[in-house]
Parts: structure tokens; C-alpha cells; sequence
């Protein structure tokens, strides 16, 4: 599984860096793709049709998070003066890490009272919640 999880996360990334130079897709677009991507093949996980479904849209749902980071640096690096990129990267980095200790922290303690395909299924509904997010932004960026 590691593996796999491994080779979906090197796709992503590199998916992601073909498209970045290929397309004219505005990056918050592609933020909204796999945000959106993440969402579904999450809630497939949580539908556990059988057990190697499971991994394998776990393994899957590896490729849009490969994607994330390279994606978000891009969208970052436009729209912050060169004069303070730097600060607010690492900031950016702290703010992500936190995010993800509290997201590991808040599932373990869901994870003690309800089972896993829950939690999956709960965590597939709230990325799914953070998608008008992403449609405002796309609607900011065209104004």
C-alpha cells in the first residue's frame, strides 16, 4: 500500500507540473479539480464496496494530494508581492502543518467513537463543503 500511496503521490506532482505548463487553466480552477477529485474518491473510500476498492481509491485519492502542494505554491507565488513571498511562504508552510496536526488530532478522537468509513465519509463531506470556497476565488480572480 505504501507503495502505492508513493507512486500516486509522485504522479500527482508530476501531473500536476505538466499541466501548470501546458494549460491556460487558472490555477484556482485546478485547486477546485482536486479538491473536488479528493471529495469523491474519499467518499467512494468510506462506501467500502470491498476491501481492495478501498485501497485502491485510497491509493487514487493519493494522486490529487501529490497535486495540492505544487498547485498551491503556484496559485501563492501570483498573488503575493515578491517583497514578502518569502515570510508568507513559511507561513503558509506553519498555517498547513497546523492544519494537518488538528485534521490528524480531530480524526483520532473521531476515530474513538464512530468507525473508520465514517470518518471517511465525514471527511469527504467537509472537503466537499470547502468547494464554493474555490468558486469564489475563481469569481474574485475574473473581476
Amino acid at each position: 500500500i505504501w507503495l502505492g500511496m508513493s507512486i500516486c503521490l509522485s504522479l500527482g506532482s508530476h501531473l500536476i507540473g505538466r499541466a501548470l505548463k501546458r494549460e491556460k487553466h487558472s490555477e484556482v480552477k485546478l485547486l477546485f479539480v482536486v479538491q473536488l477529485l479528493t471529495s469523491v474518491l474519499v467518499l467512494l473510500m468510506a462506501q467500502q464496496i470491498s476491501p481492495l476498492l478501498v485501497i485502491v481509491f485510497f491509493c487514487f485519492s493519493e494522486i490529487p494530494r501529490g497535486s495540492w502542494s505544487s498547485l498551491q505554491e503556484a496559485y501563492l507565488q501570483q498573488q503575493i508581492p515578491s517583497e514578502i513571498r518569502a515570510t508568507m511562504g513559511s507561513i503558509t508552510s506553519l498555517v498547513n502543518r497546523l492544519g494537518a496536526g488538528a485534521g490528524w488530532y480531530l480524526s483520532a478522537l473521531l476515530l474513538e467513537k464512530i468507525p473508520i468509513l465514517n470518518c471517511w465519509f465525514f471527511s469527504g463531506i467537509f472537503l466537499m463543503l470547502t468547494l464554493p470556497l474555490f468558486v469564489l476565488l475563481w469569481k474574485a480572480e475574473q473581476k
